[in-house]
C-alpha cells in the first residue's frame, strides 16, 4: 500500500490540495500495489506496518550513489529484480499517453540518450557521494561521446530531463535545430536557476509551492528516459528508477570525484592564487588529497597559523606545499 494522499502541512512535494491522492492520479489501480486511499475503509488494514521514509537504505539520499559503483553481475541482477517488481505499475493514461507520444519513432534505428541533469544547489551537491554536481559541459560532453559511436546514417537523439533552466540554455547552444543531433526538451516544465534563495532555502522547484503538473512531469521524464538507450546522470531518486524500470538502460554515472582536466586547470587557476596564506577560520582548515571534500583527508592547519602554496588551485582550493 502507499499512502501519498496530500496532508496539507508538507515542507516540499506539495502536491495539489490537503487530500489529493497523487498515486491514484499517476497510477492505475493494481491488486499488489495500489494507494491506501483505494482501500473499502480508506485507511490501511488494522495491524499494517507502516513505513514512513524509504524502505531499502540503499535509496537514502545520502547512500543512493553506491548503487552506481555495485559489482556489475549484482547490479545486473538488481535491475533484473526491480524490473520484474516494476511491472505492476501501470502509468494513468494522461501519464501514458503523453510518454507515447514523446517517444514515437524511438525504435531500433535510433540511438536515444537520456540525460538527467539536476541543477546545482548545495544540497544536491551534498547529496553526491563525490560531493560536487556535474557541469553542463560534462554532461553535453559525455552525451557527444556516447553519440559519436552511432553509425553516420543513424537517427540520434538526446532526452534531456532537467530541472535546470541553465541546462536548459546551454544544451540548445551545443544541439541547435537543424544539426545532427535532434534535442527533445519538454516544454511548460518547471524549472529554476539553482543555487540559494534570499531566505537561506535551496532554489529548488520542489521546495516551493507544488502543482500536481510538476509531479506529472518527473514521472514523464523517468518513463522517457527508460525509452533510452544510454542514460547519463548523477545520484538521484529519478535516474535510479529510470535504471531499476528498464535493465537493459546503458548507465553512464558521472560520479568522479572531479572533473576530466581539473589537473591541467589546476595549472593555471582562474582566481589568483598567492604564495602564502594565513589561517583566519577557527579553529583549523582540513587538508586533503585533492580540491574536493570527498577525497582523503591528510590533516589540518590550525587558525593563525601560516601555510605556504604551491601556486597551483582549483575551484577555491589552494595546493599547499608539502602537503
Amino acid at each position: 500500500l502507499v499512502d501519498w494522499q496530500r496532508k496539507g502541512a508538507e515542507g516540499h512535494f506539495q502536491y495539489g490540495p490537503a487530500g489529493f491522492d497523487l498515486w491514484r492520479h499517476l497510477f492505475e489501480f493494481s491488486d499488489r500495489c495500489h494507494s491506501v486511499g483505494s482501500c473499502e475503509s480508506g485507511a490501511p488494514p488494522e495491524g499494517a506496518v507502516s513505513m514512513p521514509g524509504r524502505i531499502n537504505p540503499v535509496f537514502m539520499n545520502m547512500l543512493r550513489g553506491y548503487v552506481w559503483t555495485l559489482p556489475a553481475a549484482d547490479l545486473a541482477a538488481l535491475r533484473r529484480a526491480y524490473a520484474a517488481a516494476v511491472q505492476v505499475l501501470e502509468p494513468t493514461p494522461c501519464i501514458q499517453d503523453r510518454v507515447d507520444e514523446i517517444c514515437r519513432g524511438w525504435d531500433g534505428s535510433v540511438h536515444a540518450v537520456g540525460v538527467h541533469k539536476r541543477l546545482g544547489t548545495p544540497e544536491v551537491a551534498a547529496c553526491q557521494l563525490s560531493q560536487r554536481a556535474p557541469s553542463c559541459e560534462e554532461f553535453i560532453a559525455r552525451a557527444r561521446k556516447l553519440l559519436a559511436a552511432s553509425s553516420a546514417n543513424q537517427r540520434k537523439v538526446i532526452y534531456l530531463a532537467t530541472d535546470d533552466a541553465n541546462a536548459v540554455i546551454a544544451f540548445k547552444q551545443a544541439f541547435p535545430p537543424g544539426g545532427p543531433v535532434e534535442l527533445c526538451c519538454r516544454h511548460g516544465v518547471k524549472r529554476t536557476e539553482g543555487g540559494v534563495r534570499a531566505d537561506g532555502v535551496d532554489n529548488e522547484v520542489h521546495r516551493s509551492p507544488c502543482e500536481v503538473s510538476e509531479a506529472e512531469d518527473a514521472l514523464i521524464d523517468a518513463l522517457c528516459l527508460t525509452r533510452c538507450r544510454d542514460l547519463v546522470c548523477i545520484d538521484s531518486n529519478l535516474s535510479i528508477f529510470a535504471a531499476l524500470t528498464n535493465p537493459g538502460l546503458q548507465l553512464h554515472a558521472l560520479n568522479n570525484t572531479l572533473p576530466e582536466g581539473w589537473e591541467q586547470a589546476a595549472e593555471a587557476p582562474s582566481d589568483t592564487v598567492y604564495m602564502t596564506y594565513k589561517v583566519a577560520y577557527s579553529p583549523m582548515v582540513f587538508v586533503r588529497s585533492a580540491p574536493t571534500a570527498a577525497s582523503e583527508l591528510l590533516g589540518a592547519r590550525k587558525v593563525g597559523e601560516e601555510v605556504a602554496t604551491t601556486g597551483r588551485g582549483y575551484d577555491g582550493w589552494v595546493e599547499v606545499e608539502g602537503g
